[in-house]
């Protein structure tokens, strides 16, 4: 008998001490999006008290508790955790009351806890030019010692009050370890949540210091409890330091891709780079061997999906280049060594250390045809081998009519860092939410303008529902996106599969026809596109079986179409 899961059932959580001209709107705006509040008055003065009672009286979707004496914001916050708890909700969304935050981030907080029901949601701040520098910089130094507390930067910013909680996990700790109480609160529960395993998925989110909002930080005094809070930490870490180690080779998994934290990753590109440049190549290679081998060891999140895909390639095709075993710990060592190795592929081409001339065309004629044909078009790419290799080396090339359209949420770091190393190849990548109207219009006068756009197929969506459909992969049927393929149908242009390979004379590029015009017609058009997918898949796994070791979707590929528990 499959257990029932836990109901997605949050509220928001507004802690309030003398916000009386600020409160009323910020509960309004939070209410507009239709959730319950717990509104937690704390030891305001009796004019901000009756503005907060007020509130409550008047909507029955505010509930107010009341603190006889101000304890600080932490313990605000703390109370309406535990009322949260007995009233059944599942997660807390906390925001300030000030009304500094984005309200119109509050869907993508809640969709993105709602995907990810055990991780911590942090908002992480894009400020305009109202913060306080001394705010500012502040921060800069608490950055800095959360990052030596975590042993990395999956935290993008731990003072931020504007996150989503899942309660079960909050109230435990809070029972159980002392958490402070004031405006260390917000830095120290996130640490400690992360000490426990929990994930961080951090959301963009723009933070705005009214001209007329009132501030309860305390200078001198919460500096100094917040450096001593950072010395509490600093001395808890280092029992803890083992397990860190292991989660900081893990990375911080999750089941979808896009859950999966990149921050640790940019550094370690970053480091890597300096590395590659001071040494070289060969040494380079050498130095890699054992970082890989043991994180093949450590890392068992990536050991079972390079096993599962692996094992799905060697079930169906026998021995294939660099798999000539059947799967083991062997196979994935080398699975992760082409994966490093193309990455310091992709950053001398993004430098400009990786001549065009180091790529081959299978195919030129289809590549002349293309650049002669002045319709624009869509082409449809993977991770799979190195296609950031082809990205890069489209400005070199000439090709100025290739834009590469890149999820926004995911790996925004690691573009304004690529954007250092080439900005006139970052400054053809396109960041999307979605593929919205809105989007589709902007893309559709760019292919009308003759230009290429670069979208990946083997992505799928955070939240999928009726947004993927199932196609036989390696014999079995795995989640694939609607959304590249209506775009192009959308966008009434020729579409073209790009693959690009590392074969033993160099890269190899791949440029196949796909459509001539893709048309997906109103009347079976779910049929139509299932079967459009049907066909990417299958040369997918072409080109797949081909290259085994240059599989990077390190993430379990197939597991949106495992079926339901029996009840």
């Amino acid at each position: 008998m499959a257990s029932t899961p836990l109901m997605f059932r949050p509220v928001a959580l507004i802690p309030h001490y003398n916000h009386g001209r600020a409160i009323a709107g910020t509960v309004a705006a939070v209410r507009a999006h239709g959730l319950p509040v717990l509104l937690v008055d704390d030891g305001s003065a009796p004019e901000d008290r009756a503005v907060a009672a007020g509130l409550a009286a008047r909507d029955a979707g505010v509930t107010l508790i009341q603190r006889a004496e101000n304890g600080g914001k932490g313990a605000a916050v703390m109370d309406g955790f535990r009322a949260a708890g007995q009233a059944g909700y599942s997660h807390v969304l906390q925001i300030d009351a000030d009304g500094q935050h984005d309200f119109a981030d509050i869907p993508r907080f809640l969709a993105l806890g709602e995907s990810n029901p055990a991780a911590v949601v942090s908002g992480e701040p894009i400020y305009d030019a109202s913060i306080p520098k001394s705010r500012l910089y502040g921060r800069y130094i608490t950055h800095f010692w959360v990052a030596v507390e975590t042993l990395g930067r999956a935290i993008g910013d731990s003072m931020c009050g504007f996150r989503l909680y899942p309660l079960g996990p909050t109230l435990a700790l809070i029972d159980q370890e002392p958490v402070g109480r004031r405006m260390d609160f917000d830095i120290e529960i996130i640490v400690r949540l992360y000490w426990r395993g929990l994930a961080i998925v951090n959301q963009p989110t723009r933070v705005t210091y009214p001209a007329d909002g009132q501030s309860h930080f305390d200078t001198w005094r919460d500096n100094l409890k917040i450096s001593a809070m950072h010395t509490r930490l600093c001395l808890a870490m280092l029992p803890r330091l083992p397990g860190l180690l292991a989660r900081r080779f893990r990375g911080q998994g999750g089941g979808h891709w896009l859950s999966q934290s990149e921050k640790g990753s940019v550094l370690g590109i970053q480091i890597l780079f300096a590395a590659y440049r001071l040494l070289g190549r060969q040494v380079f290679r050498a130095a890699l061997a054992p970082v890989i081998a043991w994180y093949a060891l450590s890392a068992k999140t990536a050991r079972r999906v390079s096993e599962d895909f692996l094992g799905a390639v060697w079930e169906r095709y026998g021995p294939r280049p660099g798999l000539p075993a059947e799967p083991g710990l062997a196979s994935t060592y080398r699975h992760l060594f082409s994966f490093a190795e193309s990455s310091l592929d992709k950053l001398a081409a993004w430098a400009g250390r990786f001549p065009a001339s180091a790529v081959r065309i299978a195919d030129p004629q289809t590549v002349t045809q293309m650049q002669q044909d002045p319709r624009g078009a869509v082409l449809i790419n993977c991770h799979l081998g190195n296609i950031e290799l082809v990205r890069a080396l489209a400005a070199q090339m000439g090709a100025r009519r290739m834009h590469i359209l890149a999820h926004r949420d995911h790996g925004a770091r690691y573009h304004a860092f690529m954007q250092r190393l080439n900005p006139e190849v970052a400054a053809h990548l396109i960041p999307i939410a979605d593929l919205g109207p809105e989007t589709a219009l902007r893309l559709k006068a760019l292919v009308d303008a003759g230009d290429w756009l670069v979208i990946a197929g083997d992505r799928t969506p955070m939240n999928e529902a009726g947004r993927v459909l199932h196609a036989p992969f390696l014999g079995r049927p795995a989640p694939f996106a609607q959304g590249p393929w209506i775009l192009a149908h959308v966008l009434e242009c020729p579409v073209y599969l790009l693959f690009c390979l590392k074969e033993e004379a160099g890269h190899t590029l791949y440029l196949e026809p796909f459509a001539e015009q893709l048309r997906l017609p109103r009347k079976g058009r779910e049929t139509a596109l299932g079967e459009v997918i049907a066909r990417y898949a299958a040369r997918l796994e072409h080109y797949a079986a081909q290259a085994p070791l240059q599989w990077f979707n390190f993430y379990d590929f197939w597991q949106r179409a495992k079926p339901a528990p029996e009840q």
